[in-house]
């Protein structure tokens, strides 16, 4: 290909791209408003600790439902779905009746027991991956079986995905007498499923407030997993991708079509993002240019001594023979920019006097101690003009706390 007939084809695709987000932002102006209830209270950002308890809660409470004749509808339709879908075999003697379904007891997530005493069963949520504790499994088929006889006890183990699976050492010397009552489930390939198509659609009218919450659940847990991920506005822009680029019912020629495309756009995101590396860098030097500058007409840093780096800005403080580098940095890509005020003397500890005036400053609060350096506190900014003016003000605060600790050590 000639380079008018290459110009020609990145200007025609450019265009296509164009059409092609226009009908997108047509297409995503249609859908129904989104909010989702778990996601503004913050579900999904705690440690993994009190993600999984959170998980746990929930489902306790959905299979305490009864009805106003006291049966427990969701928890016998979530063991007639392992009896029909998942294992016939052990699961499918138990029989719902009068179970006490709690958290926590005996550490157990979800322990389900039957007041009857014919069963009891162990829920272990490994829905954020957490590591098996020592002998976990093993522990509380222990503590089970003070009331119930082993081939009484069944297990459920609830992970995310199925790459996570129980490990060895957590079952003690019971994988084997369990081959028959252990279960392994996961949200995403089981209980989503079982919640979207045996749950909803028998939730009685009058149970509003379930309804709701499990509408709200399966969102969230289907954004999670990016089922959702909009299938309308999927469907619609690969039919004008067939439309525009001539598909037809001949496959090959299709692959050679889509192929040739698909190459054409890794080229133009090659060189949209070579610019914008280059537009990034230029930006970065222009700003360490910015902070040099104003440390080197600041009158009180003026008889201290500079760094002279393009990608670095700050100064030397020399302190009874030691040398502290107070600093600026940016680590950076295309699409974020971290900006980082360090303090550090590579020949020695750095005292702890210094360390509490960093911390006691109000930008620099959050400046992290690793060991006996002082590291770093992580900025961020959605303009460089922002990340200008909080550099600025920290290099300011790292200075005058090492001049303040110098004065005092002097």
């Amino acid at each position: 290909m000639n380079d008018k007939n290459k110009e020609n084809s990145t200007i025609e695709l450019l265009q296509f791209i164009s059409e092609f987000m226009e009908q997108y932002r047509k297409a995503e102006a249609k859908l129904p408003y989104r909010i989702n209830v778990f996601e503004e209270l913050r579900i999904s950002r705690g440690d993994a600790k009190v993600l999984e308890t959170a998980h746990s809660r929930i489902l306790a409470k959905l299979l305490q439902y009864k009805t106003p004749c006291g049966k427990f509808e969701v928890f016998e339709s979530l063991i007639q779905y392992i009896a029909a879908q998942k294992k016939p075999g052990a699961f499918g003697n138990i029989h719902v009746k009068t179970p006490e379904i709690s958290r926590e007891t005996e550490e157990i997530d979800v322990c389900i027991r039957d007041n009857e005493g014919k069963y009891a069963i162990i829920v272990e949520n490994k829905v954020n991956n957490a590591p098996d504790q020592k002998e976990q499994l093993s522990r509380y088929i222990e503590s089970t079986k003070k009331i119930f006889d082993e081939g009484q006890i069944y297990i459920i183990y609830l992970t995310s995905t199925e790459d996570t699976k129980p490990s060895e050492q957590t079952w003690g010397e019971y994988k084997k007498s369990f081959k028959d009552r252990f279960l392994h489930l996961t949200f995403k390939d089981d209980i989503l499923p079982w919640l979207k198509e045996k749950v909803l659609p028998n939730v009685r009218q009058r149970d509003i407030l379930l309804y709701t919450a499990l509408i709200q659940y399966v969102d969230y847990m289907e954004d999670i997993y990016k089922k959702q991920n909009n299938q309308i506005i999927n469907r619609e822009m690969k039919d004008l991708i067939k439309d525009k680029l001539g598909i037809s019912n001949d496959l090959l020629e299709n692959y050679k079509i889509l192929k040739a495309k698909d190459a054409e756009i890794k080229e133009i995101t090659k060189q949209i993002n070579d610019l914008m590396n280059e537009e990034v860098n230029q930006r970065v030097e222009a700003l360490f240019k910015k902070w040099r500058e104003f440390l080197k007409e600041n009158e009180k840093y003026q008889d201290i001594e500079h760094l002279e780096h393009y990608r670095q800005a700050g100064v030397y403080i020399e302190i009874k023979g030691q040398k502290f580098m107070v600093w600026l940095g940016v680590e950076h890509d295309v699409s974020l920019l971290k900006l980082f005020c360090q303090v550090h003397n590579d020949n020695a500890p750095m005292p702890g006097s210094l360390i509490d005036k960093l911390e006691g400053e109000p930008t620099l609060l959050k400046i992290k101690c690793e060991g006996n350096k002082q590291r770093y506190k992580l900025f961020s900014s959605k303009s460089f003009d922002g990340l200008y003016e909080e550099g600025r003000i920290a290099i300011k605060e790292a200075i005058d706390c090492v001049l303040e600790f110098k004065k005092e050590t002097v």
